[in-house]
């Protein structure tokens, strides 16, 4: 069972943890999640209509930048384009996913037909020990998420758009999910003008 919630360009996702804690008892706590999680899918312009090819190549180099940086060279850029002349509407553009520069996470980044759509995740610091990721840890630890996301980014807005996600594992089915989504909304601190009874399109 899960709760999903839509708010203007966000959305919050959780399922009950299936996990047994050996008989410990859990207090339920709507400001707490398990393996608290926010993703930022970002989408460039990758080929225009008509666009020339210096064009092309500079959207392409936009685009890598900010998961190379400065180690963005023209041997990689040759890699990729070589994927991209591949036919399908979707490409993943890597093997596999990129790590964070910093943080417990990844780059995933994928060509949409004409369209570049990246996927950063992150679930905060990285932690040597396994176990603590089973381990409730405060919302506050969303925001540091999304800080560590931004800092990551040498432009945060994506051309054509983004949209945020947040996700995690509820601690217990006594958790009220409806107002764990609010905390998340208010820690994660899209809007200038928050405003949760406003901004909530849809619960199921």
């Amino acid at each position: 069972m899960c709760g999903f919630f839509r708010v203007g360009v966000w959305c919050v996702r959780f399922a009950y943890a299936p996990y047994d804690y050996g008989g410990e008892l859990i207090m339920v706590d709507n400001e707490q999640l398990i393996y608290p999680t926010v993703d930022l899918f970002l989408y460039d312009l990758g080929e225009g209509l008509g666009e020339l090819e210096t064009k092309i190549e500079k959207n392409r180099r936009d685009f890598f930048t900010r998961i190379y940086g400065e180690k963005l060279d023209t041997e990689i850029l040759n890699k990729i384009k070589s994927v991209e002349e591949k036919d399908g509407d979707y490409l993943p553009l890597l093997s596999g996913v990129q790590p964070l520069k910093q943080g417990d996470g990844y780059y995933y980044p994928v060509k949409l037909r004409d369209t570049y759509g990246l996927q950063i995740d992150c679930s905060g610091e990285i932690d040597l020990n396994s176990q603590n990721q089973l381990s409730p840890k405060p919302l506050t630890s969303l925001s540091e998420s999304k800080t560590l996301i931004k800092n990551q980014l040498n432009s945060c807005e994506g051309t054509i758009g983004q949209s945020w996600f947040v996700w995690g594992l509820l601690t217990s089915y006594e958790q009220n999910s409806l107002e764990t989504a609010k905390n998340c909304y208010q820690q994660i601190n899209l809007f200038p003008d928050e405003n949760w009874e406003r901004d909530l399109k849809q619960t199921g």
